[in-house]
């Protein structure tokens, strides 16, 4: 039996089927060059989502009227009776707000008080800082803010006022935690006398934070005397400004004195 011979392929045929193998091979895989595309036509990576607040707008100042209600319903029952003869319910209850988030913000009612006096003390160190910030001169920051004081001070029952002072003098290293949010006193004398010193209106070099602190501390005690005297007199200004000035001349201070 004879094979017959198989029929050789033409030239064209062989040619159609190696340009249909290279058109498959090319849709199974991408060639290198696009797969090694530059990192500037790569879509980019998507941006994270943005974090939530920890706790929205409505809340901070939900926050801040109950924190603020319970201080101004304190003040007003310790006003009127004396701070150991109120109760914590008695505070809670006067600023509508419950015994539990009461001590969400403060663990005793001293602390209660500590945060009433810093909340006042701010007003005064606000008052110097917007002074020194204004570019008024040392002695002038400072009678501001003695001004503050001397209106608060005399707004405030005498028993009300010896004991916050008590307790704030007593308090300084326990209560640092409540400092938050308030600008104190020494810290506004601090900046005061730091420009001052740059200005050349006090002509020394001692650390100005010392200064700023030993003056806060002289002008609590002034008050605390000012409070515990049955006379009240020298009157509280006076009292304060005379302290006021010993650390100042005592810093190179070459205003007139009063």
């Amino acid at each position: 039996m004879v094979k017959k011979p198989t029929p050789k392929s033409s030239t064209a045929e062989r040619t159609t089927k190696k340009a249909s193998a290279k058109k498959a091979a090319g849709k199974q895989a991408p060639s290198r060059r696009a797969s090694a595309a530059p990192a500037s036509r790569r879509a980019p990576a998507p941006a994270p989502p943005p974090r939530e607040p920890r706790r929205s707008t409505l809340q901070q100042e939900r926050s801040r009227q109950s924190r603020q209600a319970l201080l101004d319903a304190a003040y007003g029952l310790w006003t009127e009776r004396g701070f150991d003869d109120v109760k914590v319910e008695e505070v809670c209850d006067a600023a509508g707000v419950s015994k539990g988030l009461f001590y969400f913000y403060f663990a005793t009612k001293e602390d209660l008080l500590v945060d009433l006096t810093m909340h006042r003390g701010d007003e005064a160190a606000r008052t110097m800082a917007e002074a020194t910030e204004a570019g008024e001169p040392i002695d002038e920051v400072v009678r501001r803010g003695l001004a503050v004081m001397v209106r608060l001070a005399q707004r405030t029952p005498r028993h009300l006022l010896v004991r916050s002072i008590t307790e704030w003098l007593g308090a300084l290293e326990r209560h640092g935690a409540l400092r938050d949010g308030y600008l104190l006193v020494d810290e506004a004398l601090t900046v005061a006398i730091q420009q001052a010193q740059r200005d050349g209106d006090l002509d020394t070099d001692h650390p100005a934070g010392e200064l700023g602190a030993s003056l806060s501390w002289l002008l609590l005690q002034a008050q605390l005397e000012w409070a515990s005297s049955a006379s009240r007199q020298p009157a509280l200004l006076r009292r304060l400004w005379s302290r006021a000035e010993v650390v100042l001349a005592g810093a190179g201070w070459q205003g007139t004195p009063t």
